[in-house]
């Protein structure tokens, strides 16, 4: 056979005199990992997955709805859908809203975005930007950021104990009123039903428009559901956004818009060309979770739970 001996003068340097060598970078040595599991090899990676939290959907019964979407509808969930989300989608948030939340809304007046985040920049531009918004004081960190990277007028209204007090809500000159009526987030606190009253009537005196923003009513311990701006005002001045995000899982981004019907000519006009950015598996599997049971099933569950805790305290 033949032997082979190196000699280090025989190699080329692979940094000046002086460098220490070059590691190999860590985020090589992930993408090394990551190509093995795709290749199907073993991954040497034993860390274990983060715990899910306790509100979090039931995975075996979202796998169970991929399952079934898949046998269903086959092909179609590789075909576009409507700019405003999938109609069968649209339809099972409509029927689910009126049974559960008592909120009578047409599936055209429904647009399906990934998140908040994309339903508020959407909002802004069927609002228009160059209207004087008005956010709550502390709000939600990511709409002042949203709004101040857009480039949008705002003003940061403080909150009290019910909501914005009357008298700092009356001294503003804004034209859209973004409210978290809720358990309004990071400070907690939930508007009065005469706090709500006071903001359709600011409403409609300055011809001004509501953003209401809805993200966590759904696990209210009242069996009473809670009472929305958009449910009170009749479909004029206010518009609806949710999400699933805190419903069913953080990983989940599907949220959807309800838009007054005053509004629908311009929304077809303004955003009517936005493409839907929710993948189409998604969107069938979410109205299957609808439409089963699945979702407000959960839901229970998860009421039940905050019921024993607070009982226990």
């Amino acid at each position: 056979g033949y032997f082979v001996r190196y000699r280090k003068e025989q190699f080329f340097p692979s940094a000046p005199p002086g460098m220490p060598e070059k590691t190999q970078p860590e985020e090589f040595s992930s993408s090394l990992s990551l190509h093995s599991k795709y290749a199907g090899e073993p991954s040497t990676d034993q860390t274990p997955a983060p715990p899910l939290e306790t509100d979090c959907f039931p995975p075996s019964v979202y796998a169970k709805a991929v399952r079934r979407v898949l046998s269903v509808y086959g092909d179609r969930i590789l075909l576009k859908t409507e700019n405003a989300g999938l109609p069968l989608l649209r339809e099972a948030i409509a029927r689910y809203l009126l049974r559960t939340r008592t909120i009578s809304v047409l599936p055209d007046q429904i647009v399906i975005g990934s998140g908040a985040e994309q339903l508020y920049n959407l909002a802004t531009i069927l609002l228009g930007k160059d209207r004087l918004y008005a956010i709550e004081k502390p709000s939600y960190e990511k709409i002042r950021q949203i709004y101040k990277a857009q480039g949008l007028r705002f003003e940061e209204l403080p909150l009290g104990n019910e909501g914005i007090p009357d008298e700092v809500l009356f001294k503003s000159h804004a034209e859209i009123l973004h409210v978290t009526p809720y358990r309004s987030y990071p400070s907690g606190v939930t508007a009065s039903a005469e706090k709500k009253q006071t903001y359709l009537s600011f409403a409609r005196s300055r011809n001004a428009f509501i953003l209401e923003d809805d993200f966590g009513s759904e696990f209210c311990r009242s069996r009473k559901p809670i009472e929305t701006l958009f449910s009170m005002d009749g479909g004029e001045r206010v518009l609806y956004i949710n999400t699933f995000t805190k419903s069913i899982s953080p990983a989940v981004r599907i949220g959807y818009m309800l838009l007054p019907e005053s509004l629908a000519a311009a929304a077809a006009e303004k955003i009517g060309f936005v493409s839907c950015s929710v993948p189409v598996l998604e969107q069938y599997v979410l109205a299957q979770l609808l439409d089963s049971g699945s979702f407000e099933r959960h839901l229970n569950r998860v009421r039940r739970r905050l019921h024993r805790g607070a009982d226990s305290k």
